[in-house]
Order: structure tokens, then C-alpha cells, then sequence
């Protein structure tokens, strides 16, 4: 008589699902804790190695070619440090000029502020001449150079 598998004709529904669990609770995966990448089949040896060990050729090849691939793996990683510490210079010069901008729009923006309001305190200080018209004249200049400023700083 032929044993019966899963999904063969001669086993019932039940036991199809059960067969079916049993044989996945028999895979389970298990987390070897195993590094990702690089070579897993040497993941596990035991690292001190002896000097009866380290003159071995099949050691020192294998050290040699470690070293090289590690070098070869520097030399790829070199560019992106150039890169790093080239853009790393040009964000610092950029966020320089952006705070030095900011200031000076800061600074616009109140002598804009202050010559407005000293032209609209003309009117109501017309009555004592001198001062209505220092406040107007003052009111003007900081307008004016602000705008100069701003057009000549752009």
C-alpha cells in the first residue's frame, strides 16, 4: 500500500490541513543570528587562531585576501568622504549667506517699518512745523536708503 502525502486523493479534507500543519511546524525558520552579508560560512569559526594556524598557507591567503578586499572596499569608500566633507563645506558657506540675508531683510523690513510710521505721524505733527517736517524728511530717508540697499544687495 502507498503511503499517503499530502493532497493525495485517498486522505480526507482533515486530514490534508492537518498533514499540512505538521509538515510547516517541521520548517520553522530559526534566527541563526548570522550577519546579513559578507561570507556566512565563516560566521561561526572560532577567531583565535594559533601560530601552528597562522602558518598555514590556506591561512595567510585567506588573511591576504581579506585585507585586499577590505582595502579595495577603502579605496571605493574614499570618494564618498571627499564628497562628504566638499558638501559639507559648501552647506556651511550657504547657511552663512542665508543668515547674513536674513539679517539684512530683517533690518529692511524695519527701517520700511520706522520710515512708515514717521511719514504717517507727518500729519498729526504738521501743527509744530519743525517737527512734522523732521519726521517726514526722516520718514523718507530710511525709506529711501532701505530701498536703495535692497536693490543694491540683491
Amino acid at each position: 500500500m502507498m503511503p499517503e502525502t499530502p493532497g493525495s486523493p485517498q486522505m480526507g479534507a482533515a486530514q490534508q490541513e492537518q498533514a499540512s500543519e505538521s509538515s510547516a511546524s517541521n520548517f520553522e525558520v530559526l534566527d541563526s543570528g548570522l550577519p546579513t552579508s559578507g561570507r556566512r560560512a565563516f560566521s561561526e569559526i572560532r577567531r583565535q587562531l594559533s601560530v601552528e594556524e597562522l602558518t598555514s598557507a590556506g591561512v595567510q591567503k585567506l588573511i591576504i585576501e581579506d585585507l585586499d578586499r577590505a582595502e579595495l572596499e577603502c579605496e571605493g569608500l574614499q570618494g564618498y568622504v571627499e564628497r562628504y566633507h566638499a558638501a559639507d563645506k559648501r552647506a556651511a558657506v550657504l547657511e552663512e549667506q542665508v543668515r547674513s540675508k536674513r539679517a539684512f531683510d530683517i533690518l529692511h523690513s524695519l527701517c520700511l517699518t520706522i520710515g512708515g510710521v514717521l511719514v504717517g505721524l507727518f500729519p498729526a505733527l504738521s501743527k509744530s512745523a519743525p517737527l512734522g517736517l523732521a519726521s517726514l524728511g526722516l520718514g523718507l530717508l530710511l525709506i529711501t536708503i532701505s530701498s536703495i540697499a535692497k536693490l543694491y544687495f540683491r
